[in-house]
């Protein structure tokens, strides 16, 4: 059987009334007559050569929503996201019978994830064919789901992430060292900042030295600086054309700002490295 082109059922009934069996028999109806006429549609789309724009133009709706729901925009033209959406227009995701490959369902479903909430995926600017995001994503599982949608957008991603919560960091580092293990690529490169402090009880001895410790020993090309404006210098001098800049986090109100410096570093190619005054009075803990 081609399980692929057909909708299969298993039904036991016993003592069911026929009124409401005629009405589930309708439903079933409906159901297939709709799923034939998208097969027809999808047929008809790969027969002249159009399902890439349609999957272009369903990535470029999810864009367009985030814009709506969280700035209140309407923004049709996608100046920041235009390569990227060109590359879907022009077959990227297609495989040689033009269908869509695995991982564009994995970008659909990143996107699905970043539903709703300020700071996801927020492209700060795009210059010398590096493009600055800001996002907000801070445990395991949503830093995995951004990871994923960045390496589909370039070729290489240069991540930043800063903690938010000592008590995160307490419980979830196995699941940080884990996720980070398995998303940055050996010619991607992470940064990783000291935890944000946001009030409260700090549990002893627990650092962002601990996640960077782990991805040393798993030979994740990782690195700590101290200093913003050192890191951010570190990363401007380390982006060449096609990569993509990720800012990580949550909490801080700064790394929005954070993201911007790095996106003008990039941009005036300004690689000096002028650590601010409290870095200065802190440098033990580099490592």
């Amino acid at each position: 059987e081609d399980f692929d082109k057909e909708i299969f059922a298993d039904i036991h009934i016993t003592h069911y009334p026929l009124r409401d069996f005629k009405g589930m028999l309708c439903d079933m109806g409906n159901v297939l007559s709709d799923y034939a006429k998208i097969g027809s549609r999808n047929s008809k789309a790969i027969a002249h050569g159009k399902l890439s724009k349609h999957m272009m133009h369903l990535v470029r709706l999810y864009l367009m929503a985030f814009d709506i729901l969280e700035r209140g925009e309407i923004i049709t033209y996608r100046e920041a996201d235009h390569d990227f959406l060109m590359e879907i227009l022009n077959g990227k995701y297609l495989d040689e019978k033009q269908q869509p490959i695995p991982e564009f369902f994995d970008l659909v479903k990143a996107l699905e994830e970043f539903k709703g909430v300020y700071r996801r995926f927020n492209t700060i600017g795009k210059t010398d064919g590096v493009e600055v995001i800001d996002d907000f994503a801070h445990n395991p599982h949503k830093l995995a789901a951004t990871l994923k949608a960045a390496h589909l957008r370039g070729k290489r991603v240069l991540a930043f992430f800063q903690p938010h919560a000592f008590t995160s960091v307490q419980l979830l580092l196995k699941e940080f060292i884990e996720e980070f293990t398995r998303q940055i690529k050996k010619d991607d490169i992470l940064w990783l900042s000291e935890i944000y402090y946001a009030g409260g009880t700090i549990p002893e001895h627990i650092s962002s030295k601990l996640i960077y410790e782990g991805l040393k020993h798993n030979g994740v090309p990782v690195k700590f600086l101290p200093c913003r404006n050192e890191t951010a210098a570190d990363i401007a001098a380390a982006a060449k054309p096609g990569d993509v800049v990720l800012v990580m986090g949550a909490r801080d109100p700064t790394l929005t700002d954070f993201a911007k410096q790095i996106f003008r570093a990039i941009k005036d190619k300004d690689y000096s490295k002028k650590p601010c005054r409290q870095c200065l009075m802190n440098v033990d803990k580099k490592f």
